[in-house]
């Protein structure tokens, strides 16, 4: 039995994954950022005697530990929402942590000098943003790389209606002529939609998030560990952390954001100069200052 290709091309454009895939592709945004102190910058994510082209150190923490404290339960609620029935996650919360500890994510965002952002990640305007080039980065964790989706009404009826639309009307349905085949259509018809249910569902339950969040136009990086071997751990908050340490090399690293508390002129300096003393060339590394007006709390 032989589907044509325009049969798949057709389905699958149409499908519910595609739907998905579309909302959590990262925009072509040259750069992305991360925020973090400049003890982080000097303290680890510049790697003293690194391997080559592993220069840069990011910590992705597991799932677990973020600070919304609905991870994953918020992401389980939508598709429960959107599938109309409810997920094998919610059964249990050993399920639920099951699955949280087997994820770590590192945040990035969209937003390079933003004001709530440098209060609650960039050390309340003291910190920095690390302006990543996106298109490195895809290229060597390729599919590593989502948007988050933020639930709001709008969102759940557009996510219902593509559910409803790609599993209802889109079904392989059996006739009398050429029953073999038709038959084996719609099996194979069928394990590809579940399959590719299966699949939105999951990038749906790791990367919604509440709308209150939103403001942080999150990218987040997500890493699947199943061998907890290089798993360290980091103090935050009176809790010990489990965190996995990803690498990327330094040609990636392309501007750093000076938070708007710090004395920019003699930071930029002393960057410049750590960069330098880690083989990095400066020249190729764009420092600004931040342009929020902001006196810290």
């Amino acid at each position: 039995m032989k589907i044509s290709p325009e049969g798949i091309k057709r389905h699958v454009n149409e499908d519910f994954l595609k739907h998905v895939i579309d909302n959590i592709t990262v925009s072509k945004d040259p750069l992305i950022y991360h925020y973090a102190s400049v003890t982080a910058l000097y303290d680890g994510i510049i790697v003293k005697n690194p391997e080559e082209n592993k220069e840069i150190c990011l910590r992705a923490s597991n799932c677990a530990y973020m600070n919304d404290p609905q991870e994953v339960r918020e992401g389980r609620s939508f598709v429960d929402k959107i599938t109309g029935f409810k997920s094998t996650l919610k059964e249990s919360k050993e399920n639920e942590e099951f699955f949280k500890e087997m994820f770590y994510l590192i945040s990035f965002t969209s937003k390079k000098d933003f004001l709530p952002m440098w209060s609650m990640y960039g050390k309340d305007g003291t910190g920095i943003t690390l302006g990543f080039d996106r298109k490195i980065l895809s290229e060597i964790y390729e599919d590593r790389f989502f948007k988050c989706i933020y639930m709001n009404k709008h969102i759940l009826k557009e996510f219902k209606h593509k559910f409803s639309s790609s599993y209802n009307n889109n079904s392989p349905i059996l006739s009398k002529e050429n029953a073999y085949g038709k038959l084996a259509e719609t099996m194979i018809g069928g394990f590809i939609d579940v399959l590719q249910g299966v699949v939105a569902c999951l990038y749906l339950i790791f990367l919604t998030k509440n709308s209150a969040y939103e403001y942080e136009q999150e990218v987040r990086f997500i890493e699947l560990i199943s061998d907890k071997t290089n798993t360290k751990y980091r103090h935050s908050n009176n809790l010990l952390i489990p965190y996995q340490e990803i690498s990327f090399p330094k040609s990636a690293l392309k501007e750093i954001c000076i938070g708007p508390m710090l004395d920019s002129k003699r930071v930029e300096k002393s960057i410049k100069a750590f960069l330098e003393a880690n083989n990095f060339n400066s020249a190729d590394i764009k420092i600004v200052k931040s342009k929020v007006p902001y006196r810290g709390k």
